[in-house]
This record gives C-alpha cells, structure tokens and sequence, in this order.
C-alpha cells in the first residue's frame, strides 16, 4: 500500500511519472491519470482494512459507475505528483468520492466519482458500507452527482448494426482484464481515444471528461466504438459509446471536451 492519512478522512498517495505513464507529447496519459485515481482508492480503502481481499471474501466489490473530471493543466514527465481523495456520502445506491491531483500544492485536476457496492453480484445501499470511512467534503466537489450521459438521437438497432456516424471495432482481450476478470475502466475509457488521429491528439488535450460506466466489459469479445464528431467542427466537444457487437444498449458512454495546445 502506498500513500497516508493527510487529515481525518483524506488519504494521499503520491506518483512519480514514469516513462510508461506519459503520452507522446511527455504528458500523464488519460489510461494513467485514472489508473492513479484508481490505486489511490484502493489504497485508502486498503488502510481502513476493508481491501480488496477482505471484499472478495464476503463476495463483495465496489464498482465505478460514474466520473467526472476537469483538469487545468496535465502534469509532465517526470515530474510527481500528488492524489488526494476522500468519501463524501451517498445519494441512492451510489457512494461518492472524490479526488484532487495536485503539484506542489497546486491543484491540476478535480474529480468526482460515483460508485455501487455489488455483494454477490446484487446493489447493495451503501450506508452498510461507507461507514467504514470518515465523510467528509474538504472542498466543494466538481459535481454533487456526474452526470448521466446521453447519445444524439439515434435508433438503437442503428448504434448496435455499427451505423452510427463514426465508429471502429475493437477487440478487448486478456490483457486488458483486471483481477475481477473484467476490462479495466481505464482501458475502456481509453479506447474513446482511438476515434482519433494521432494529428489531432497531438494537437489537443483533455480539459473535461465525463463518462457513464452502464454493463459490464469482457476480456475476448468484439465491441463496437461509435462516436459523433461536434457540429459545428470548431466546438470540441464529443460524445462515444462502447457496444458490445450486435447489441443495442452502450456498455459505456462518454463526453469530452478537447481544448487546443497553445502553440
């Protein structure tokens, strides 16, 4: 376990960048941001001694069902960083928590995050579990709730057939998995990505980030990657959804807004 309490109820973890954490421009990849945010959870769960193995032997297991993020500016390698986080209560079925990635006391990204303990396989209310944690809102959160998504209007069986206006397959396989045996949320999310070329990743960087997380992603399936370009062409922001193939309802939606590197 890396990281400690910084003040009742915030847990810090701290990373270095490494080489594999940046993209092609020296910047903390998306894939990495959020798989900081994930350990940094894990971590702070894993202190209050209801880790992932304590979980697993009562079949139980947090699922993410919903994040938003803002960043201001993404930090470079290889330099380090901090990740605080902290659980803020619950609304319905959801538990959330929130994060703040931040450099020499700086804050470069704020976070909010929603989601559902699953004991064998069933919601359960969260009050039977986040009291395991010191609630608290040390600052006001990005969003009370992330948002649910929705597509443009379009005809389900439309997505499903692959007919929406932009999409690519995509083959998600064992090494995409995690020990839950389901594909990682910081691949899926990393697959939006792939609606790009590299000219105009190059050429933009994540300001916004939302993104639903509805049903499950396996290991040696084929899904279907559908997104809409914005319209007008100089709005920046777009909207993706993952389909498992020939099916009709998303696995995951998401909306990005794109801001343009400062020549």
């Amino acid at each position: 376990m890396n990281g400690v309490e910084l003040r009742p109820g915030v847990f810090r973890s701290q990373f270095n960048l490494r080489y594999s954490d940046v993209q092609a421009q020296g910047l903390l990849s998306l894939t990495a941001f959020l798989d900081y945010l994930q350990q940094t959870a894990g971590d702070h769960t894993e202190s209050l001694g209801f880790g992932y193995r304590e979980q697993r032997s009562q079949g139980a297991f947090w699922v993410l069902s919903r994040l938003s993020a803002e960043v201001s500016r993404w930090p470079e390698w290889p330099q380090t960083v901090q990740v605080d986080t902290w659980a803020r209560g619950h609304k319905g079925l959801l538990a959330l928590r929130d994060y703040a990635l931040s450099q020499q006391g700086q804050v470069l990204a704020r976070v909010s995050s929603a989601w559902v303990m699953l004991k064998n396989k069933r919601p359960q209310r969260p009050e039977a579990w986040t009291n395991i944690y010191q609630l608290v809102t040390p600052e006001p959160p990005l969003e009370e709730l992330p948002p649910s998504l929705s597509m443009p209007e379009h005809r389900p069986e439309d997505w499903a057939q692959n007919l929406c206006y932009h999409s690519r397959s995509i083959d998600a396989n064992w090494n995409d998995m995690d020990m839950n045996a389901h594909v990682n949320n910081r691949i899926s999310v990393g697959w939006c990505l792939a609606a790009h070329r590299s000219d105009f990743l190059n050429a933009h960087h994540i300001q916004r980030l939302d993104v639903n997380f509805i049903g499950e992603v396996f290991g040696d399936q084929t899904y279907n990657l559908c997104w809409e370009a914005p319209v007008p062409s100089d709005d920046l922001v777009w909207n993706y959804a993952l389909f498992p193939t020939g099916q009709a309802d998303p696995v995951l939606r998401a909306r990005i807004t794109w801001r343009a590197n400062r020549s």
